[in-house]
């Protein structure tokens, strides 16, 4: 059975101070891969065997996931290395997770290209893949964050200031919009800015990013780049709001891209995989903690909307998009309880 985390028991498992702590959790970590093995050689394997671009791409992936299991595995039976909890075996155990955390980092757009080859058998397969992927990613980070940062919650913040989060996520997506349209409209915030939250902070700042430059090129394309005088794109409200169970931000912008789609079509093709009006893709795609500045900074990979769907509703939360009379309504929903279980994957 899979252990399942929540922020609150995930922030008191103190792996750099308990050698029992850091052998739980790279247990935990094996454990995932070994499911996720599982149920690539199960689920998708049979639905790729008469393809050979697809069978080639997924042996390459599963020689990743059977290699950083390899390396989870011969760790985690090392008992001398756990019984001397020290700072040397302390920085070969986050390297090794480290290391696991990057090299699947760099496989998501493999996992979006067999998609768009066959989305109909394979969508709803890669999504359970990646749903598994983020407790993987979240588990290597923290504990790379407690040893190698020196951070007592690891990978969460406790009491995350929101509108800390929202002015880094502004002035990067800021820097994308303009470097792409050489203009950005504003941003102003309402609310309470002293609202807190535990949360994954990097998570939640994804999310952000993606929404406001979402926001952003909606707004930019509703300019007349032919007349100079209409060069002022109309501005982005974002409300933050601290309900009794959850803390909620809203973006409103005045753009009409969803004008075009219908609810439905809202969460079919907006949240699904590789679903991306840019021409070309990003070269590559990082943890999706930054972006890089690569041929589309705006559109791109089409993984944006649903990694970040992914990541708030790993903890109870939620992403949104709807229409609000003549606005769009962007929306993330976190809830205040740091005792909600993350998700079983593969039930």
């Amino acid at each position: 059975m899979m252990q399942r985390w929540s922020l609150k028991s995930l922030a008191e498992l103190q792996v750099a101070a308990s050698h029992e702590s850091a052998r739980i959790l790279i247990g935990d970590v094996k454990q995932r891969l070994a499911r996720q093995i599982t149920f690539c050689q199960d689920s998708i394997a049979p639905r790729v065997k008469d393809n050979s671009k697809l069978s080639k791409d997924l042996d390459h992936l599963l020689y990743i996931h059977h290699d950083t299991h390899r390396l989870c595995s011969e760790l985690y039976h090392q008992n001398k290395l756990f019984a001397r909890w020290n700072a040397s075996n302390q920085h070969l155990y986050s390297s090794t997770l480290a290391q696991v955390r990057n090299r699947h980092a760099t496989t998501v757009e493999r996992w979006v290209d067999m998609v768009n080859i066959d989305r109909g058998s394979l969508h709803n397969h890669v999504l359970d893949i990646l749903r598994g992927r983020v407790g993987i990613q979240l588990l290597c980070d923290h504990a790379v964050q407690a040893i190698d940062k020196s951070k007592q919650h690891g990978a969460v913040t406790l009491h995350c200031s929101v509108r800390d989060c929202i002015d880094d996520a502004h002035a990067e997506a800021k820097f994308l919009c303009e470097a792409h349209w050489q203009v950005s409209p504003e941003l102003t915030v309402q609310g309470d800015d002293d609202v807190r939250i535990t949360c994954v902070r990097p998570w939640l700042t994804h999310a952000l990013v993606e929404l406001i430059k979402n926001a952003m090129n909606a707004s930019v394309c509703e300019l007349d780049f032919t007349n100079p005088l209409s060069l002022s794109p109309p501005p982005i409200r974002l409300e933050i709001s601290d309900d009794t169970n959850d803390v909620r931000i809203d973006i409103y912008d005045q753009g009409k891209g969803l004008n075009v789609y219908s609810d439905e079509e809202i969460e079919t093709s907006l949240f699904a995989l590789g679903v991306s009006s840019a021409g070309k893709k990003w070269d590559r795609i990082d943890e999706q903690q930054s972006y890089a500045m690569v041929r589309s900074p705006l559109s791109s990979l089409g993984v944006g909307l649903p990694l970040s769907r992914m990541m708030m509703k790993h903890f109870g939360g939620n992403v949104t998009l709807q229409r609000a009379q003549n606005e769009t309504l962007a929306s993330i929903v976190l809830p205040k309880d740091a005792t909600i279980l993350e998700p079983e994957v593969y039930k």
